[in-house]
């Protein structure tokens, strides 16, 4: 999975099956844990639910099925929540929001944002926050919220210039775009 959004397929200097795959080969589970409470896994069990999660979601994602991604990372979500993880927690808010976003639910959007604000500025990068800002603003745009837009995507723009990810010049001409066709509404 690469360039699919920062976060769960680039964790600081490990990727997320060379993390899981000792526990996955060493624990077989005997029944899903999909189907149980989380609180109920213990840890090395939750590892194995979070390797599932994330190769269930990923290719959901990358096809387009926002809604069958959604599922897959609420609940990967809560699992990090539970696990008190502040840094996937704080990366992986910009890439939740652009779920709901992708599945027209831009309240829902702007409320995981407002959640996980303070937390993403203390942990994500640049690149994370570019994203974080820009489906801010994309939600606020969404909902004729122009001026909190416009806000969102001027700060945007100041994390993009922060940014040393390869990508980050095309960020800043999907952004601009967006600020100018806020503006002219």
């Amino acid at each position: 999975i690469t360039g699919a959004r920062p976060g769960l397929s680039s964790l600081p200097g490990r990727s997320p099956q060379a993390i899981t795959e000792p526990i996955a080969q060493t624990l077989v589970p005997t029944e899903s844990y999909a189907d149980r409470p989380l609180e109920t896994l213990s840890p090395e069990e939750l590892e194995v639910e979070i390797r599932r999660l994330i190769e269930e979601a990923m290719p959901a994602y990358n096809t387009g099925n926002r809604a069958e991604a959604l599922r897959g990372l609420e609940r990967l979500m809560a699992i990090y929540e539970l696990q008190s993880n502040r840094e996937r927690l704080g990366v992986d808010a910009a890439w939740m929001s652009s779920l709901y976003i992708g599945v027209g639910d831009f309240e829902r959007a702007l409320e995981w944002l407002d959640r996980y604000e303070q937390l993403a500025l203390e942990v994500a990068p640049p690149e994370s926050l570019a994203a974080f800002y820009d489906n801010r603003g994309l939600a606020f745009a969404q909902l004729g919220e122009y001026q909190p837009a416009l806000a969102a995507y001027d700060k945007a723009i100041t994390y993009i210039e922060r940014g040393e990810n390869l990508g980050m010049p095309a960020r800043t001409g999907y952004t601009c775009n967006m600020m100018a066709a806020v503006h002219n509404r």
